[in-house]
């Protein structure tokens, strides 16, 4: 029995083939120069391509306006591009026999010998935070541990964002060389 197509599979063809004729070369630049030029910038685009002709309401899903459309689908390609290299990430690394030694490696690393040293270290880090100047560690403590950001703390300490940056690097300093002594004295 031969399907006739209906009306809305040619509707969605049609709107597919408008999509690749006004972004399709736009996109292969932008997933080749993404990819460094690589060879498979064909493939990303037509799984593009492909994701795009199996969304069940296509229409209802892209945006109404060109630039919009033409965001989406890029954003579409990055997100691909990016799980195309954490698949061959992960494949080359579990693929590789050294790749599996440094696993093993880095599970051994976690023995109690190894986790009293990080405490020790973490203890000495603590000790090294308490000891900076109060300015230096309240902007320490408000960028590293409660994630604001510069000028969120110069708000909030009442100074620049500029001296923020001074108050953390005199911060870095300290916390770097406490912790180049601990790896020193480990070995």
């Amino acid at each position: 029995m031969v399907e006739f197509p209906s009306r809305s599979s040619e509707t969605r063809k049609k709107l597919l083939d408008r999509l690749y004729d006004d972004h399709g070369n736009a996109l292969r630049s932008f997933v080749g120069l993404r990819m460094g030029g690589h060879v498979d910038a064909d493939d990303v685009v037509q799984d593009v391509f492909t994701k795009l002709a199996q969304m069940d309401n296509l229409k209802g899903v892209l945006p109404s306006e060109y630039k919009s459309e033409r965001a989406y689908i890029f954003q579409m390609a990055s997100n691909h591009i990016i799980n195309l290299y954490r698949y061959r990430s992960v494949r080359r690394r579990y693929s590789d026999p050294e790749a599996v030694e440094e696993v093993c490696d880095s599970v051994e690393e976690r023995s109690p010998e190894r986790i009293v040293l990080a405490q020790h270290e973490l203890e000495a880090v603590r000790k090294a935070i308490q000891k900076l100047p109060e300015s230096c560690r309240q902007a320490f403590l408000l960028c590293r541990f409660k994630q604001n950001t510069y000028p969120e703390v110069a708000q909030q300490m009442g100074v620049s964002v500029k001296q923020v940056e001074k108050y953390m690097q005199k911060s870095l300093i300290v916390i770097r060389r406490v912790a180049k002594r601990l790896r020193e004295a480990e070995k």
